[in-house]
């Protein structure tokens, strides 16, 4: 509100348009297509055994399906946080997952892909959401308010005026 003219409004904020994808989220993006593979690799190593040509085989004929089908859950999950903090909370348990799934999979009538299918991919959406429930925000942009996103550029006082917020920015 201006002091000068109390029925004037104070303009709305401009709309935020941001890249759709911004650094990380290109890491991530590749971190996560490389996965299914790399997961399905894995679970036949654990049940195969030492051929390698056989592993990577199978890592591409049934690791990529279950990654084509989480991946877009995990991303949006995990989309804005650091590929680091993607790479150890989300991709080492799921390793760990295909692996174990394979070994366990050895055991079972139908075979490994009755175990290691199933657990990769259910380990692979769980542990991004765990992420995502450990680290649920992103920082803030600067000159806007953290709770309701309104440009607080050229604002004198250090209280939102549409949300009402107190801004700890300057």
């Amino acid at each position: 509100m201006n002091s000068k003219n109390p029925y004037a409004v104070t303009p709305p904020a401009p709309p935020r348009h941001g890249p759709l994808f911004v650094r990380s989220d290109w890491w991530i993006l590749a971190l996560l297509l490389i996965a299914g593979p790399l997961f399905g690799t894995l679970a036949a190593l654990a049940s195969i055994g030492g051929n390698m040509m056989g592993a990577m085989i199978f890592g591409a004929m049934f690791g990529l399906p279950v990654g084509v089908v989480t991946m877009p859950f995990v991303f949006m999950l995990v989309r804005g946080l650091s590929p680091w903090l993607v790479a150890a909370g989300v991709l080492a348990p799921t390793a760990f997952a295909a692996w174990v799934g394979g070994e366990i999979g050895l055991r079972s009538p139908l075979g490994p892909l009755s175990i290691a299918m199933p657990l990769t991919g259910l380990v692979y959406f769980l542990s991004a959401a765990a992420v995502r429930f450990v680290y649920p925000h992103e920082p803030p942009e600067p000159g806007v308010c953290a709770s309701c996103g309104y440009a607080l550029a050229g604002l004198k006082g250090a209280v939102c005026p549409e949300c009402g917020a107190r801004s700890d920015q300057p």
